[in-house]
C-alpha cells in the first residue's frame, strides 16, 4: 500500500474471538486458548506498526487495541470505556 502512495494507516488488533456469539451458543463459555491467541497476535502487530513507523518515516501507521475493551465472560458482556462514560454491551446471540 505504501508503494501506491498510503500514508497513514490503522491496524486493528484483534478483538475477544473466544467470546464471539457463536462460541458462546455452541460451548456455554467463552474459549479462553482463543483469547489468549488473539492477545498473541495483537501484540505482535503492535510491534510491528512500532517497527513500520521507524522504518517509513513518511508514514502514520495506528495500531488500535481491540481487546483493551474489556469483556466479562461470565456475565457475556463487553464494558467498554469511552472517555469518562462506562457503556455495556450485550452480547445477542440466536440459535
Amino acid at each position: 500500500m505504501h508503494d501506491i502512495g498510503a500514508r497513514k494507516m490503522v491496524l486493528v488488533g484483534a478483538g475477544p474471538i473466544g467470546c464471539t456469539p457463536y462460541a458462546l451458543a455452541t460451548n456455554g463459555a467463552c474459549i479462553e486458548e482463543q483469547n489468549a491467541a488473539a492477545l498473541i497476535f495483537s501484540s505482535k502487530l503492535k510491534s510491528l506498526v512500532d517497527q513500520f513507523n521507524n522504518q517509513f518515516r513518511d508514514s502514520k501507521f495506528v495500531f488500535r487495541n481491540s481487546t483493551a475493551d474489556t469483556f466479562d465472560s461470565s456475565k457475556g458482556e463487553i464494558c467498554i470505556s469511552l472517555g469518562f462514560v462506562k457503556k455495556k454491551l450485550f452480547i445477542l446471540y440466536f440459535f
